[in-house]
């Protein structure tokens, strides 16, 4: 993992130093001003994965140094931490507005540090998997069309964000412990939507099972995020446990009353399934995040969409009658005439007999 530390205090740069190779990170790089950073960036062979900056710089401070790195086209995802000793909340508003993507109090804690960089270098490897598969040269024919698998942006919809943001909004809030529950509803019909119709049709009907799910959750503090293969991951905030069968009671109630119109247009009305990520209602941001990140792998690693949440309760029917085993060494007769399977054409009286006295 190649790490770039800029800061004008030598002393400070020798403790970061410490604290990161004492957790098994390579050597980062260094700069002591925003110009010298700049050039090591820009002349780079092969990019940098995170930059931890110091917003009071000389001359040029870390915010501005910020918005110049999101600038360069190898740059404009790379997570960058802000290190400061202020306290005051405007620069990190600027910071965050620049493009950075988490932030570090002096003095530092050599523990929060590392593990700030390894979630950093974890967002990182991730949107970096995520240009791989847009664009390696076996799917460079495929590139006009949405792959299943894609997180499609579906912008505009209120309470519906990118999953990329979602991760960087959990990866943004302050260490603390968050109530917060994370639960899935997969569109189980939306495979056959994909292999059946064009992708505009395909990304038309995502954004309207979108709007729908936005609408009937709203309220309930629930961050929306689609994440691929026909599922939408939800965060839900607060401290009330989200009832998974009421909410998808509510959809398909929502379905049958709005989903005649987008059937119009072709669009056949989707089959949602709600389950539980996780029983936790306490979460740490990173906790969170790793859940999310964790559930997503798995999608990918099955390349199938996730467990559909267990039907209610029904009356289990009686189990089918199966073939004789074989025989087995006779036991005594009352035991003998209890396993006997009871045939009313076939019994011979005597049998009959037997069983009721035992």
């Amino acid at each position: 993992m190649r790490i770039m530390v800029v800061d004008d205090d030598p002393l400070f740069k020798e403790l970061i130093f410490s604290a990161l190779t004492s957790m098994g990170f390579d050597e980062p790089a260094y700069a002591a001003s925003a110009e010298q950073a700049l050039q090591l960036a820009e002349e780079a062979e092969e990019p940098f994965d995170t930059f931890l900056l110091d917003i009071n710089l000389p001359e040029k401070n870390g915010v501005e140094l910020c918005g110049d790195l999101r600038q360069l086209p190898d740059y404009r995802t790379t997570p960058i931490i802000m290190i400061t000793a202020s306290r005051k909340s405007h620069l990190m508003e600027e910071a965050f507005a620049a493009g950075a993507t988490d932030f570090v109090n002096k003095p530092i804690d050599g523990l929060e540090l590392g593990t700030r960089v390894k979630v950093a270098g974890m967002l990182n490897e991730s949107m970096r998997r995520e240009k791989q598969i847009r664009y390696t040269l076996d799917d460079l024919t495929e590139m006009t069309r949405v792959q299943f698998h894609e997180r499609v942006a579906l912008p505009g919809i209120a309470g519906v964000e990118d999953y990329l943001e979602l991760e960087n909004s959990l990866l943004r809030m302050m260490r603390a412990c968050y109530a917060m529950s994370i639960y899935s509803i997969h569109v189980v019909s939306a495979k056959n939507v994909y292999d059946n119709h064009a992708a505009p049709y395909f990304v038309d009907y995502l954004k309207n099972i979108a709007k729908l799910l936005a609408d009937t959750l709203a309220g309930q503090k629930t961050v929306i995020s689609y994440v691929g293969r026909g599922v939408f991951l939800c965060v839900k905030y607060g401290r009330s446990r989200p009832n998974l069968e009421q909410i998808e009671d509510d959809i398909e109630t929502a379905l049958a009353r709005q989903w005649p119109v987008h059937a119009k247009a072709g669009l056949p009305a989707p089959i949602a399934s709600v389950a539980q990520i996780s029983s936790k209602s306490v979460w740490t941001n990173l906790t969170a995040l790793e859940t999310i990140q964790a559930f997503t792998r798995s999608l990918a690693q099955a390349d199938i969409a996730p467990p559909a949440r267990p039907e209610r309760p029904v009356i289990a029917k009686a189990p089918t009658k199966t073939a004789p085993a074989a025989a087995k060494p006779e036991k005594p007769g009352h035991l003998l005439f209890r396993k006997l399977p009871i045939v009313e054409k076939e019994v011979d009286p005597f049998f009959r007999k037997a069983q009721k006295l035992f």
